[in-house]
């Protein structure tokens, strides 16, 4: 489940200055981990981060996250959570 009443504390390895959403450099690709500072009800995912593709959502990155009421999901996320 991706919004629910936990707490958003993130680790963050990596933060667009665009979106501040917090991401994880997996080497040949980036995976979305949490939502670091983003304020507002949009986020919109990038389609890549220093060229490199954005394929995944963390399962539980948007934990306790209950302002949110659209996320954009670019064609490269290919797996969303354990899905």
């Amino acid at each position: 489940m991706f919004f629910d009443a936990v707490g958003c504390t993130l680790t963050v390895e990596h933060k667009t200055e665009t979106e501040q959403l917090s991401f994880r450099d997996d080497g040949d690709h980036y995976t979305v981990i949490g939502i670091g500072t983003v304020t507002g009800s949009s986020v919109d995912i990038p389609e890549e981060i220093n060229g490199k593709p954005v394929t995944k959502i963390e399962e539980g990155a948007f934990n306790g996250c209950t302002d949110i009421t659209e996320v954009v999901i670019p064609k490269t996320v290919t797996e969303i959570g354990g899905l």
